[in-house]
Parts: C-alpha cells; structure tokens; sequence
C-alpha cells in the first residue's frame, strides 16, 4: 500500500477529482468492490480496511458525516450524495 501522503484529501472542493484519485487507490488495493451496491458487507477485515483509508482521506471537519457508518459502502453513498451534485455545480459555475 502507499504512503498516507500520497493519498488524495477531500476538502469540499474536490469532490470529482478525490473521487476519481478514491477509486484508482481502491482498485490498486483491490478494495473497490466494498464500495459498489452489490457489495456491502459489514465487520469484514477488508471493508474495515476500505472505510480507513476513506476516512484517512476527508478532511476531518467532515468526518461527522461519515464516522457512524458501519460500511464503507454507507460512507462512499453518504459523500456521493453530500458533494456531487455540489462539486458538479461548482465546476459548472467555472466555465
């Protein structure tokens, strides 16, 4: 696995481009799939693993939104829902 430092950081800005950078670091991981609806599983080694490095990811002023789910599906839907459509908007506003 990589170095913390070269994992990507949520801000609230960023929201496409950490996701994008999320999942290429899952997939390496071979983690993706606890992410994915047909997937949740909770108390696995690996989703716990997963939820981790989500969490070592979002800044910390967002981890009240996330730090009570008990998958990492749960978190992945909970920031998709939360910053998409925002982040989708705001890249919207720049051009």
């Amino acid at each position: 696995m990589q170095n913390q430092e070269n994992k990507p950081m949520f801000n609230g800005k960023n929201y496409l481009s950490w996701k994008t950078m999320m999942l290429l670091e899952l997939k390496y991981n071979d983690l993706q799939s606890f992410i994915e609806p047909e997937y949740p599983v909770k108390k696995n080694k690996l989703d716990i693993m997963t939820r981790r490095i989500i969490l070592k990811s979002v800044e910390e002023q967002f981890h009240h939104l996330i730090n009570k789910e008990t998958t990492a599906y749960d978190m992945w839907g909970i920031l998709e829902e939360q910053f998409n459509i925002v982040t989708m908007n705001t890249e919207m506003e720049l051009y």
